[in-house]
């Protein structure tokens, strides 16, 4: 999801990222600019591209989402 460039930067970026999150991101991520969206639960960072700025999902080392444990869907039973 494209986001506008001219947006305050400080604007909604949490100004400190939980020290749990900042030592399972993978290090190629922008964590000065991180959101938790509470629409998922999960962590986005702001990248920068040479097309457009955009939000892309923070992950793990391993490519998982990092997602706060309320994002946890229950399992459904049949």
């Amino acid at each position: 999801m494209p986001i506008d460039q001219a947006t305050d930067r400080s604007a909604g970026f949490l100004k400190e990222l939980p020290e749990g999150v900042a030592l399972i991101a993978a290090p190629y991520q922008n964590l000065d600019e991180v959101i938790l969206k509470p629409e998922d639960g999960c962590y986005w960072y702001r990248y920068v591209g040479p097309v457009e700025t955009t939000l892309l999902p923070l992950r793990t080392v391993e490519g998982r989402p990092i997602c706060t444990q309320a994002s946890a869907k229950p399992a459904v039973s049949s």
